[in-house]
């Protein structure tokens, strides 16, 4: 049988206001006793032990709408802070853009788009300067738009000729070329041709998502992901390494 751990010498908060504990036992992801003064019970002999030194311990929190899957995904995407400069996002963008492959996508998010509205330079010749001939994709901190440059352009068939979106707009200089923002669907139809992570790799950054998960007391979300976050949780589920409660709303076009 898997040893337990007692938490000792603390202050124990539980859901029930009348309860007063400064220790708890719990084996595997199961609470077993709570109380005072349980590093004397003989029962516990064998837990290992950890002494609080007077420190607090909360119930798991639980976060009511995350999108947890993509959060993980982005951790390996270039994070570009909103009240970042302009210059300070392309000298960021470039760092990131030498540690890749050739014909990697350099992916990020975070951009302002009021940033780029100074700039005479088109915004998509930014990004060529500095992304050295590779496809290059950054969400806006509102994921309605998104830059991009002239590779990933020519990837997604985006050109002078391309018609009006139904919704969205693709913003054009004089001579009616992309100028290298897009808004609502046509960036969201070239994202959908941007590589998603191996599963490795997924798995490698759903785990620094857990770091940051747990460092802020959550040991359990709701989850409003995309469809491709459901069979990911049910992989990781199945083979013990979801290692977070996660309750997963599906969206209405999921549903038969």
């Amino acid at each position: 049988m898997r040893k337990g751990l007692l938490l000792y010498n603390g202050r124990i908060l539980t859901q029930a206001a009348t309860v007063k504990a400064d220790s708890l036992a719990f084996r595997g992801n199961r609470i077993i006793a709570v109380g005072r003064q349980l590093q004397h019970d003989p029962d516990f002999r064998s837990f290992n032990r950890f002494d609080l030194r007077g420190k607090t311990v909360i119930p798991g929190l639980v976060d009511a709408h995350t999108h947890i899957y993509y959060l993980a995904l982005s951790l390996g995407r270039i994070s570009l802070g909103s009240d970042m400069g302009l210059r300070a996002c392309l000298r960021k963008i470039k760092r990131h853009a030498e540690r890749l492959g050739r014909n990697d996508w350099v992916v990020g998010e975070g951009y302002a788009p009021d940033k780029l509205k100074s700039t005479r330079e088109a915004p998509r010749f930014l990004l060529d300067k500095v992304t050295g001939g590779r496809p290059a994709f950054i969400y806006s901190k509102d994921h309605h738009s998104a830059w991009v440059n002239s590779r990933a352009l020519a990837l997604g068939g985006i050109g002078p000729t391309t018609s009006e979106p139904r919704r969205g707009r693709i913003e054009r200089l004089e001579d009616g070329s992309p100028s290298g923002l897009l808004y609502e669907n046509p960036a969201y139809d070239l994202w959908a041709r941007v590589p998603q992570p191996s599963e490795r790799e997924a798995r490698r950054r759903w785990q620094m998502a857990l770091e940051l998960a747990y460092r802020k007391g959550l040991t359990g979300v709701h989850s409003f992901d995309d469809a491709e976050a459901m069979p990911f949780f049910e992989k990781e589920a199945s083979r013990g390494r979801l290692e977070l409660r996660v309750a997963y709303y599906p969206r209405h076009t999921m549903l038969d």
